[in-house]
Order: structure tokens, then sequence, then C-alpha cells
């Protein structure tokens, strides 16, 4: 609840933010152990809150894209890390053949070491680039891999 300076009587204001958080709290107290919804029945909560039916079909359709964006930007970061993840089983799997090749060859670990360091520091930065992709370079790796998904 905010104070406001042009309240001589103490009658309560409250922010955009504050208000859609008590209404949400109302809505679910007034449908008691309701799960969904039909849209009649947020038609008539819009109707009840004086929203229009045309900002709420905009609103709708504002939600449904937000959910899309959200639900192709999870499947994005799955497979990135589904990605590295193969890498690095690749490369376990690689480097415990050279490993062992060349215990049996030498008796020693000798020469695998340095495969195993370079191909190693290359996968260690992947992983780092993969986990610190954000902003515009996440964007763009989203649309980059979103039309080879769909091409």
């Amino acid at each position: 609840m905010t104070a406001s300076n042009e309240n001589p009587d103490n009658i309560p204001s409250y922010s955009q933010e504050e208000v859609q958080e008590i209404l949400q709290n109302a809505i679910v107290r007034k449908v008691d152990n309701q799960d969904h919804f039909t849209y009649e029945q947020l038609s008539e909560m819009a109707k009840e809150l004086d929203i229009s039916p045309e900002t709420l079909k905009v609103a709708e359709e504002n939600w449904q894209q937000q959910k899309t964006e959200l639900q192709q930007r999870q499947a994005f970061d799955k497979h990135r890390w589904q990605k590295i993840k193969r890498r690095w089983e690749g490369y376990l799997i690689f480097n415990a053949f050279l490993v062992t090749l060349n215990l049996i060859t030498a008796g020693t670990v000798s020469w695998a070491v340095y495969p195993l360091a370079f191909f190693g520091l290359g996968l260690v930065y992947d992983t780092w680039e993969t986990s610190r992709l954000e902003g515009e370079k996440y964007d763009r790796a989203l649309e980059k891999w979103q039309k080879k998904k769909s091409a």
C-alpha cells in the first residue's frame, strides 16, 4: 500500500502492481479449488472488472505469445545443454580409449595427456560460453536454432 499526499481522509491507495496482486488473490479465493477456467468464466471476470472483450482478446494473445516464447527458450536451453553433455560423453570415451592405449603400449600415461588437455580446454571453453550465453547473443543463437529446426 502506498501513501498518497492527495488523500486527506487516509483512504488507502494502491499501486498498479498491488491492485493486480490483490485482484489475483481475490479471484483465487472466489473460485474455491478450481484449477481451470473456461473462456466464458474469464470473459465474465473481465466484464466485472470493466475490461472490454477486445482488450481481453489482446491480453490473451500476448499471454499466449509469451507462453510460446518461454517454451521455445526452454527447448533451446535443453538442446544446448544436451549438446554439451554429448560432447563431454564423447570426450570421456575417446580419451579413456587413448589413455588405455597409452597404458597398454607404453606402460604409463605419456602422450595421451596432450589430446586430453587440448580437447579438454576446448570443451571447457565451450561449456563456459554456453553457460554465459545471454542477451543479444542468446537471441541470435535462438533464432539460428529455430531456423535450423524449421528447415
